[in-house]
């Protein structure tokens, strides 16, 4: 069971950046704030945060931004499960999982939006390692089917601040 946490309604959201947490206070709000710093009052861009029944102040820091959407599972049904759960939560057309220890470095969400959208046959784009602050990769920047999609990108749960999939096609 999915508990709303917060009554926020947006309409035409391009992109959901969509944060999977589970007791991960240490670095949430940075992660947040590398988001929402690049993001304008008129933007089609979704933070949704999607909590696994953290015990720790996952939702005390998220509170903080009241522009963010937060949702609690009111039990931990794991990784994978929380996962998938982004994709009928969000409201984007595209989703965008970031972990919540991952940074996105300053002006790289306007070039990611203005790849997307200037390719509306997209359906999965890879933006790189994660080791570091994430930074766009030519050589596997978009794909248009998911045919070599998971060759080329290593595809994992594990991975997922790499990963930008067309919602619909999740």
């Amino acid at each position: 069971i999915l508990i709303r946490i917060r009554n926020i309604y947006l309409n035409n959201i391009f992109l959901t950046v969509a944060i999977p947490v589970h007791n991960g206070e240490v670095f949430l709000e940075e992660t947040i704030l590398s988001v929402l710093n690049q993001i304008n009052d008129s933007s089609d861009i979704e933070i949704l945060v999607v909590d696994n029944n953290s015990t720790d102040n996952t939702k005390k820091i998220v509170d903080k931004f009241p522009s963010v959407n937060y949702y609690k599972h009111n039990e931990n049904i794991g990784y994978d499960r929380n996962f998938n759960s982004l994709f009928d939560i969000s409201l984007g057309e595209y989703v965008w999982i970031l972990a919540a220890d991952d940074i996105i470095q300053q002006n790289y969400l306007e070039y990611v939006v203005s790849i997307l959208k200037k390719n509306a046959n997209i359906v999965l784009a890879y933006t790189g390692g994660i080791n570091e602050n994430i930074k766009m990769q030519a050589d596997y920047a978009i794909t248009n089917s998911g045919d070599d999609f998971f060759h080329y990108t290593s595809f994992q749960n594990g991975g997922v601040s790499s990963n930008i999939i067309k919602r619909d096609k999740w």
